[in-house]
């Protein structure tokens, strides 16, 4: 009877640590879907932006309270930058 009730512990013991086991697995596997889910929703906007920047001649922009016009050259490196980080992060 003694060695009944050892036998029981030991397969409660081991139920615990298959279950704290799965536990931890699966939380690491819904961490990782947050982050790939985040960084698709980065990507969707880095993209849009850039879908912005190619479609308009002209870019306002609001800086210091005050509205302004990006200029063509600031245009192009923000096309440069978003294109940088399309490759870097949305491959």
């Amino acid at each position: 009877n003694i060695q009944t009730r050892s036998t029981a512990q030991e397969q409660a013991a081991s139920l615990n640590e298959r279950q704290e086991k799965a536990l931890t697995e699966k939380a690491g596997k819904l961490q990782e879907e947050g982050k790939k889910r985040e960084l698709d929703l980065k990507c969707q906007a880095i993209e849009g932006n850039l879908k912005t920047l190619m479609g308009k001649s002209r870019v306002r922009i609001q800086e210091n309270g005050e509205i302004r016009y990006l200029t063509p050259k600031e245009i192009e490196e923000k096309k440069d930058s978003y294109k940088q980080q399309i490759e870097e992060f949305c491959s």
